[in-house]
């Protein structure tokens, strides 16, 4: 896959669980949880003007944040953790 487009097609994804999740009714839902290998290609630090790897960082870091309440579990997995952003 075209390194370009990487980050918006994973972000694709964990943005389309994380709302199934959170539209699922409570008994219905079953727990998720989302393996991102080689994080750093797609969960970058953030730079000035990407776009693409800005929205793939709003998205995991929402996942990150409020994906437990809706049973979306994040593990970030990257061989160049200095390159991968922490959402401070």
């Amino acid at each position: 896959m075209p390194s370009d487009i990487l980050p918006l097609i994973v972000s694709l994804v964990g943005q389309l669980t994380f709302s199934l999740q959170q539209w699922t009714l409570l008994e219905k839902r079953h727990p998720i949880a989302l393996f991102c290998d080689e994080a750093h290609l797609y969960i970058p630090l953030r730079s000035e003007g990407d776009a693409a790897n800005e929205v793939s960082i709003k998205i995991f870091e929402k996942i990150a944040k409020e994906g437990r309440k809706y049973g979306v579990g994040l593990v970030i997995i990257s061989q160049r953790p200095s390159e991968v952003n922490w959402f401070y």
